[in-house]
């Protein structure tokens, strides 16, 4: 009887060798898994961390590409502003110069005939 219980004994104890083995197994397989996802998921914070870098320095790049450009219109504007100011200003001066010629002239009240100046008749003197 002594030799039926260890057998007994013997037996149980290669069958909770072999299930704690199954189990180690079992647990071994599942964190190794759990290390590869762990790995590939890291892998992809990381590509995600660059991705982000690069977004942002193409957000930052396009921000000063288009503070130039915004710069660039603004002084064309001015320019063209200046040169409108100037081009009427011009004109005014040109108005002005005109009438103190023809003031100054007396062109505006001339009474020379068109024979005399070989003009068309009813069309004033313009010039001496």
């Amino acid at each position: 009887m002594e030799k039926v219980r260890a057998k007994f004994e013997d037996k149980r104890k290669r069958q909770a060798r072999r299930i704690i083995q199954v189990i180690e197994e079992g647990m071994s397989k599942r964190l190794r898994a759990k290390e590869d996802e762990n790995w590939v998921l890291e892998e992809q914070v990381k590509s995600h961390c660059i991705e982000n870098q690069i977004w942002q320095d193409l957000a930052q790049s396009n921000e000063a590409t288009t503070n130039t450009l915004r710069s660039n219109v603004e002084q064309v504007l001015a320019v063209k502003e200046d040169q409108q100011r100037h081009h009427h200003q011009s004109l005014n001066d040109t108005t002005t110069l005109d009438q103190s010629y023809f003031e100054s002239n007396d062109i505006a009240n001339d009474t020379t005939t068109a024979a005399e100046t070989g003009w068309s008749a009813g069309r004033k003197r313009m010039w001496h």
